[in-house]
């Protein structure tokens, strides 16, 4: 196994920046606002705004309110274990079984969930969608425009947020083609911002960067747990999104004419940006740093979804608290969104006063977003008779998440920024696996009287899972250089 780790492909990437001819370039003339906010900060800005869209546009079928009313029914279905559950995927395309319930539409035209045969199909679609997009970027995302296919996804988000009102008063079948084009749009979105990063983010200031492009994953569950039914609004934002990032965007800071000439030369001597070649697919393959940060990536989404879906059926289940509309539930994911912003300007600064290294910086945010949710679990299984000490330790536990976001999820940038959209689609294709997992699993553990035994079960897989992604981390450390 030795030769695996004695590639050096992801040390050629680190090649010195080859400063592009004046041809190359659009000349640099600045703008108005140059000294109050960096261009590179308005282009994250708008990476934020297309994570929050993201999250929201979900809001037609909130995946965490979907997966909470999944382990609701799960007391009327008879004991059969967890075939009981995958098998309900199968007679959905059947008319007959359509015909029993053709539209889904309740009082306010939104889509139900009270029926279980479709809550399993409804859920799963959207990610089947995602890791089919997923793949297909990991052959083209280097090829095409980042620009051109961020805004082709969130607009595609759009129709498919019009399309579903449509959809739920026709054919079941209808509603779940819906869903499958709309993970096809969502999965672009991560392998392109990665892109956008790379090409955007001086390395002293990736971790704040990544943290406020990515935080607005929390702002949107927050909102969805928040609010419901301002579909025309989150539309018009959408639309309006759309045209201004069409019209103000540009992939790479030489492409963009609004720019300062001292910014453009800061972010090109900092990126570690090359002119690509081909994929090295052999070599990324076989690389043990970017297998660990599959496994890694993989690993925490199993226990990510296992803890927004898994706590939410806590809170209603075990206290009686219902978190649709609730602005008590939606807290935690604004906590998150405050103490990552704040986790990124930490790490940037002691990385820039040389006090921790980058390597180190992603092993205290990874342990952060690991370690504490997984004591904030163990401490849950016992104290489900003080419901408020149980809704602290919920909040802390989401909070934390957030150290992912300029954890293990920026190490693509750090060890080949010239294919970070590449391995992004690839370890999030992968990654995907556990959304279509996690509901099937929850679900089938807590079926008929969710004994406590079941309920510490789901918990206890989860913690296991999340200590291989911190030891995946801890690997990397070893590995990287």
């Amino acid at each position: 196994m030795k030769w695996l780790f004695e590639h050096q492909w992801h040390k050629r990437l680190f090649v010195t920046i080859e400063m592009p001819t004046p041809s190359e370039s659009v000349p640099a003339m600045g703008n108005k606002l140059d000294k109050i906010i960096s261009v590179r900060y308005i282009v994250a800005v708008f990476g934020l705004f297309a994570t929050i869209i993201l999250l929201g546009v979900q809001l037609d079928l909130s995946i965490a309110a979907g997966a909470k009313d999944m382990v609701t029914t799960a007391k009327t279905r008879k004991k059969g274990g967890i075939f009981d559950v995958i098998k309900n995927w199968i007679p959905i395309f059947n008319n007959e079984s359509c015909r029993s319930y053709p539209t889904m539409g309740g009082e306010n035209g939104t889509v139900g969930f009270s029926e279980p045969l479709l809550q399993g199909p409804l859920l799963s679609s959207y990610f089947i969608g995602y890791m089919i997009s997923q793949i297909l970027l990991t052959f083209t995302i280097q090829k095409v425009s980042a620009k051109h296919v961020m805004a082709s996804s969130i607009f595609t988000h759009l129709l498919c947020l019009m399309l579903m009102s449509i959809a739920d008063r026709w054919h079941c079948s209808l509603m779940i083609v819906v869903r499958i084009l709309e993970g096809v749009a969502g999965g672009a979105i991560f392998p392109t911002l990665h892109v956008f990063l790379a090409n955007w983010a001086p390395r002293n200031e990736l971790n704040r960067m990544s943290c406020l492009i990515y935080s607005g994953a929390s702002l949107g569950m927050a909102f969805s747990l928040l609010s419901y039914g301002y579909t025309l609004i989150l539309g018009s934002i959408t639309l309006l999104w759309v045209v201004v990032w069409l019209y103000y965007m540009k992939n790479t800071p030489n492409e963009q004419g609004l720019i300062g000439l001292s910014e453009r030369n800061y972010i090109n001597s900092s990126t570690g940006i090359s002119k690509q070649s081909s994929v090295p697919w052999s070599q990324i393959l076989t690389s043990a740093p970017f297998l660990t940060i599959l496994a890694a990536h993989t690993c925490f989404n199993w226990g990510w979804y296992t803890f927004l879906i898994g706590t939410t059926s806590y809170i209603e289940h075990v206290h009686d608290f219902d978190t649709k509309g609730s602005f008590v539930a939606s807290i935690p994911f604004f906590t998150m969104w405050i103490f990552s912003l704040l986790l990124g300007k930490l790490l940037d600064a002691l990385c820039e006063s040389e006090t921790i290294t980058t390597t180190v910086a992603r092993k205290i945010a990874t342990f952060i977003a690991s370690v504490v949710p997984m004591i904030c679990l163990l401490v849950l299984c016992f104290i489900n008779d003080h419901p408020k000490a149980g809704g602290v330790i919920i909040g802390i536990g989401i909070t934390c998440l957030g150290g992912s976001f300029c954890g293990f999820l920026i190490n693509h940038i750090d060890i080949a920024p010239n294919y970070a959209g590449t391995l992004m689609a690839i370890t999030s294709a992968i990654a995907t696996i556990p959304a279509l997992v996690v509901p099937v699993f929850i679900s089938a553990v807590t079926q008929e009287d969710r004994k406590k035994g079941n309920v510490l079960m789901v918990k206890l897989t989860m913690m296991d899972v999340i200590v291989v992604s911190v030891l995946m981390d801890v690997l990397r450390a070893h590995t990287w250089h």
